[in-house]
């Protein structure tokens, strides 16, 4: 590493920008998707890639050598419960 220190790109995204996958970033990007039920994400998360979609982009980013973090959107009543169904931990 040049300098002794190792640089990091963060990139929070609700879009799946799949031109990114072939970027030559050296694994030292992270991109963090958020997600959220999809009935909330149909009015909160409007002009952006559907949460399906960001699902499905978790693992073309991982092969890609990208690290991904996965976070929850906004916080509604029972919304630990419904994000815990939406990625099949419930």
């Amino acid at each position: 590493m040049r300098y002794g220190v190792r640089v990091l790109l963060r990139a929070p995204t609700k879009y799946v920008n799949r031109a990114m996958l072939g970027w030559d970033h050296g694994g030292r990007t992270r991109i963090r998707f958020s997600l959220m039920p999809a009935d909330l994400a149909k009015s909160i998360d409007v002009r952006t890639s559907p949460v399906a979609e960001r699902m499905a982009a978790i693992t073309d980013f991982v092969d890609a050598g990208y690290e991904v973090h996965v976070t929850q959107g906004v916080q509604r009543n029972h919304y630990r419960r419904r994000l815990g169904q939406l990625v099949g931990t419930q």
